[in-house]
């Protein structure tokens, strides 16, 4: 008599119905996983954005406060503004309330030039050489926008205070010691992040040599 062993070549109905939970469970797992790429993506790109608005600032900090000081050695000097604080407004000495005048004449003192009215200057020539120059930038990347806004704000304090408050959305006409630069970032059209920078007329502090 002869023994014949037969191998097993198909599956079980409970193994069937595990192989098919199992495929099902995959292709379950096949949206959440396509959701979380895409949100990756996002994300990374507005991270991407926003750096780019940081770099702008950065950049924006390296540039002179306004057209007039791009004028000679006016870089060093504080302009005349027309609704400035009366604190902060120049005296006969040429030199601000509250400003030690140095013996060696390096500290800011004030230029016989007003601040100029916000926007690009006539002899700019594409140049953006003062932060106001930046009022109307728009930076397109992808569905992406940076868009600036310039103003000048109200400087008005309590300067004998330790502690100093502006308010930033008191915008002011047309000249004072504080422009504020408003960098929106936006997709499609929609905000998604606000950056506010502040810059005041406070003039440089030249390097002073001793002659030997």
């Amino acid at each position: 008599m002869h023994t014949t062993n037969r191998s097993k070549c198909s599956f079980t109905l409970i193994e069937l119905i595990i192989a098919i939970l199992i495929i099902g469970v995959s292709f379950a797992a096949i949206p959440n996983i396509l959701f979380s790429s895409a949100h990756s993506i996002t994300t990374i790109r507005n991270q991407s954005t926003v750096n780019d608005a940081f770099s702008l600032v950065n950049f924006i900090q390296t540039v002179e406060w306004d057209e007039e000081n791009t004028i000679d050695d006016n870089y060093l000097k504080i302009l005349h503004v027309s609704h400035g604080d009366s604190y902060l407004q120049c005296q006969g000495d040429g030199n601000r309330t509250g400003v030690a005048q140095l013996n060696n004449n390096s500290g800011a003192t004030c230029a016989n030039n007003n601040a100029s009215t916000i926007g690009v200057d006539a002899n700019d020539n594409g140049m953006y050489d003062d932060i106001d120059d930046f009022d109307g930038y728009q930076q397109t990347s992808g569905n992406y926008q940076i868009n600036i806004h310039a103003s000048y704000i109200s400087d008005s304090a309590n300067y004998n205070n330790s502690d100093i408050t502006y308010q930033y959305n008191q915008t002011a006409q047309p000249t004072t010691n504080l422009k504020l630069l408003t960098i929106q970032i936006a997709q499609s059209n929609n905000p998604i992040a606000i950056l506010r920078y502040i810059s005041a007329n406070i003039g440089a502090t030249s390097i002073y040599y001793k002659q030997q």
